[in-house]
């Protein structure tokens, strides 16, 4: 990762299917995620969207691949959204945390992903 900036969107609330239990594939429950993506800034220079991620695409991606799924596993949601934005967006790195804040009293509990492609 030579050279390489990352954009990040923090904080992103969304709802949707996540647990092993029955209750929690038949009621949606808040998620948290905090996603890095590394880019070729290419923009600084140019001062032009296209030679970037555009944040809000990567923004309607995530919400409409997690919002109409249902999982079982926190690791597996981010296995997926790491294959989403690899396939969906000129990147080599992401680093993904999803947070499922009402899990255990008292506690926050999530995953913390980090994947390259080559």
């Amino acid at each position: 990762m030579i050279n390489q900036d990352i954009i990040f969107i923090k904080k992103l609330k969304i709802e949707t299917y996540l647990g092993i239990y029955d209750w929690e594939q038949t009621k949606k429950q808040s998620i948290m995620l905090d996603i890095k993506i590394g880019i070729d800034n290419k923009a600084a220079k140019t001062n032009n969207l296209n030679d970037t991620i555009n944040y809000q695409s990567v923004y309607n991606k995530l919400v409409e691949f997690i919002t109409s799924g249902k999982f079982q596993l926190i690791e597996t949601l981010a296995e997926q959204v790491a294959y989403l934005l690899f396939e969906n967006f000129p990147t080599n790195y992401v680093k993904i945390k999803i947070t499922k804040p009402f899990a255990l009293k008292n506690a926050l509990v999530g995953i913390t992903l980090k994947r390259t492609r080559y």
